[in-house]
């Protein structure tokens, strides 16, 4: 009996461990979208587009990995624009390679990347990467190329950046 108590025990402190390191993914769509912004509110946030067949993503990928070690609870937002199915294990892989599991996740449909891309953004022509700053009201401002680890920091971590440079962030109310 002492046992299946213990095991019990630690069932019920395992679980949810192992829920926070499971990759949940989620079809971008208009309501995905609103559910996104309104549970952002009151937040700096950023949404990094990315894809498989993007090198400038997966280093950009890459430096949010070395962020997220050293600063907790970066409020950030993956949307993957590959817009086929048959990549989803290929997508799972990369970003457990990057320890991203964490954070939320977003695809476009499969075969409609210039539906999802209108959804997210209708004068956004797919150039990657694609970022989007949203300050605390909800306003969005988008940038297209590879963002410096310092960008990501002043935008995201309380305080700015401290040990390098400091590269501005956009103006809040821009986008």
């Amino acid at each position: 009996m002492t046992l299946r108590w213990l095991l019990s025990l630690l069932l019920l402190v395992a679980a949810p461990l192992a829920a926070k390191t499971e990759l949940a993914e989620t079809r971008l769509d208009a309501a995905a979208l609103a559910q996104l912004k309104q549970a952002h509110l009151g937040q700096r946030w950023l949404v990094l587009c990315w894809s498989l067949d993007c090198p400038a993503c997966l280093k950009e990928l890459s430096q949010i990995a070395a962020l997220q070690r050293r600063y907790e609870n970066l409020a950030l937002v993956f949307i993957n624009t590959d817009a086929d199915d048959e990549l989803e294990p290929e997508r799972q892989q990369r970003l457990a390679q990057f320890e991203l599991s964490g954070f939320r996740h977003l695809y476009f449909a499969d075969g409609l990347a210039a539906q999802s891309r209108y959804v997210l953004d209708s004068g956004w022509y797919g150039e990657l990467p694609r970022s989007y700053f949203v300050d605390e009201l909800g306003h969005w401002r988008g940038s297209s190329g590879l963002l410096e680890a310092a960008q990501i920091r002043q935008w995201l971590v309380p305080g700015g950046v401290n040990d390098t440079h400091v590269v501005p962030a956009p103006a809040a109310g821009q986008g």
